[in-house]
């Protein structure tokens, strides 16, 4: 009889379970675990700055989206993408650069 090992969890993120408080995420590049205990959990209502921040954060996605739909647009941010070096991933550029624009 041959034993194959398998791989039971692939990759770790977010919380262990519903209650807990702390998070586990791990890095793509290196494989490495990092966890973090959240001390003081906020439980009120949000206020006026934070709804303004997720309202200016789902622009900015929704403006990503529309990017990905018209080629003409992409192509510009794929070069420019190309001759930075400070973004790692497409999407997160083109995000930076229509967020700046809010």
């Amino acid at each position: 009889m041959k034993v194959i090992p398998i791989q039971i969890i692939e990759g770790l993120r977010g919380k262990i379970c519903s209650h807990a408080k702390m998070y586990m995420r791990q890095n793509r590049k290196n494989n490495k675990v990092f966890t973090g205990n959240l001390c003081n959990p906020f439980e009120g209502e949000a206020s006026a700055s934070q709804k303004a921040g997720r309202t200016k954060f789902k622009q900015a996605w929704a403006a990503v989206a529309a990017v990905f739909e018209d080629s003409a647009k992409l192509d510009e941010y794929r070069a420019a993408f190309e001759a930075q070096h400070k973004y790692t991933s497409l999407r997160g550029y083109i995000f930076a650069k229509e967020y700046e624009k809010l």
